[in-house]
């Protein structure tokens, strides 16, 4: 019975995941507008629906930011800058089994060594019936460039893929061109707080609360059990925890949150790990997200 509830586990993802790329490869083939209606954004079930006008659901901008440092010490701030309509979402960092996470092609830029895109804290969405870790009606992601040349402009030239959300999911790609100039040293007020509202982010063993972890890699899945002893966080409020591990073939459940009977909260996810061997715990990182806030534990 258990190889085949295994087995059973295995067709239903290859087929949610085989649906997923037809739909994809349809809209690129026949050129017919269509998207993915996931009726369970959590289960991956999709169905073919029109496609709305993408003008009336969301926009995607570059704000240009300021420079400061000296020399090549130089650092470039600029931002991503979502705005969506009432009612649509877009994912936060990590989008669970079967969210669009974002992607960013920057191969076409010029005078860029490195960028990172930082995550400003994200909220509980509530979507039929589910809750959605993710941004709603506007949002920035600051971008923190450095500069190959640091006293020269950067040229920025990338397409930008991501997904929005109502009733259903929508993978939209964007292609932005800007030319941010090392002139400009004055902060911008938005960037500047999306950076500031980034998550509390603990390191074991310095968490400041008690936490136990228990990590395991077998039959081509891993398993990771976490025990916070939090109780001060009330019954109304108990988070989502969203793992995360530093590689493309991993990718977690979003699970909630259980209260133990003495107090403690547990939170127990699963990921495929067909091509991993072996997991280095301090790279594995645990956010909590709830009402009252997000909260992250880097290491295990």
């Amino acid at each position: 019975m258990t190889e085949f509830l295994k087995f059973d586990r295995h067709c239903k993802l290859f087929t949610q995941h085989l649906i997923r790329f037809c739909i994809v490869v349809g809209m690129l083939v026949t050129g017919i507008s269509v998207v993915a209606e996931n009726t369970d954004p959590q289960s991956g079930s999709y169905a073919l629906s029109p496609f709305p006008e993408l003008e009336e659901i969301v926009s995607l901008t570059l704000e240009p930011g300021w420079r400061e440092g000296h020399e090549q010490e130089r650092i470039h701030y600029a931002g991503l800058h979502f705005r969506l309509a009432k009612g649509w979402y877009t994912y936060w960092r990590s989008p669970g089994m079967y969210g669009i996470p974002l992607q960013v092609d920057w191969t076409g830029s010029r005078n860029v060594a490195t960028v990172r895109v930082l995550w400003p804290e994200p909220s509980l969405i509530e979507l039929s019936g589910y809750e959605i870790v993710g941004y709603r009606n506007r949002v920035i992601l600051p971008l923190v460039l450095h500069p190959a040349r640091g006293d020269e402009p950067v040229h920025i030239v990338a397409q930008v893929v991501f997904g929005v959300c109502r009733e259903v999911c929508i993978p939209v790609t964007y292609d932005l061109v800007e030319q941010l100039t090392p002139a400009n040293s004055k902060p911008d007020a938005r960037i500047v707080a999306a950076i500031r509202n980034r998550p509390i982010l603990h390191r074991i063993p310095k968490v400041g609360f008690s936490y136990e972890c228990e990590l395991k890699v077998e039959n081509g899945r891993i398993r990771v059990t976490s025990r916070i002893d939090a109780k001060g966080i009330g019954e109304d409020s108990l988070p989502y925890a969203v793992f995360e591990y530093e590689h493309p073939n991993v990718r977690f459940e979003t699970t909630k949150v259980a209260r133990n009977a003495d107090g403690t909260l547990q939170a127990v996810a699963e990921a495929s790990a067909e091509s991993v061997s072996a997991i280095n715990k301090s790279e594995l990182l645990l956010t909590l997200v709830s009402r009252n806030g997000t909260q992250q534990i880097q290491g295990c």
